[in-house]
C-alpha cells in the first residue's frame, strides 16, 4: 500500500509506504509520485515514511529507476526518512542517493517537518 501527497505552498512531497510493493502496484505508484513531483520546484523537501514498509523486490526497484531520476531533475533539498527497521533504512538510504540532497533519520511525522521546515 502507498500513498503519495504534496504540499505545493510548503514544497514538499509525502509518500508513505507499507508492506511489500507488487509489479502492479509500482505501476500505479509511479503515476502518483509523477503527479505530485511534477507539482515541486527545484529544492523541494520529501518526507518518506517507510515505517511499515519491507523491503522491495530488486525488479520493483529497478522499474522505478526513471521515477527516481525524474526526482532528481527536480533538485531535491533533503529527506526526512520515518523508517521502522535497519533494513528499510539501509535500502532507502542507497535509493535516495540517486535522487541527492541531504537525508535525515526521524522517528515521526512531528519531527518530519520539524526537521524540513528548519532548512
Amino acid at each position: 500500500m502507498f500513498e503519495v501527497s504534496c504540499d505545493v505552498s510548503k514544497n514538499r512531497l509525502y509518500i508513505k509506504l507499507e508492506g511489500m510493493m507488487s509489479m502492479e502496484e509500482a505501476r500505479e505508484y509511479e503515476k502518483a509520485l509523477y503527479a505530485c513531483v511534477s507539482q515541486m520546484q527545484d529544492g523541494y523537501t520529501l518526507c518518506f515514511d517507510m515505517v511499515n514498509a519491507q523491503p522491495g523486490k530488486l525488479e520493483v526497484n529497478n522499474s522505478l529507476a526513471d521515477m527516481r531520476a525524474y526526482m532528481a531533475e527536480k533538485k531535491i533539498k533533503s529527506t526526512a526518512m520515518i523508517v521502522g527497521n535497519v533494513l528499510s533504512k539501509l535500502q532507502l538510504t542507497r535509493l535516495l542517493k540517486e535522487i541527492g540532497g541531504t537525508c535525515n533519520v526521524v522517528q515521526s511525522y512531528e519531527d518530519a517537518e520539524k526537521y524540513l521546515d528548519s532548512l
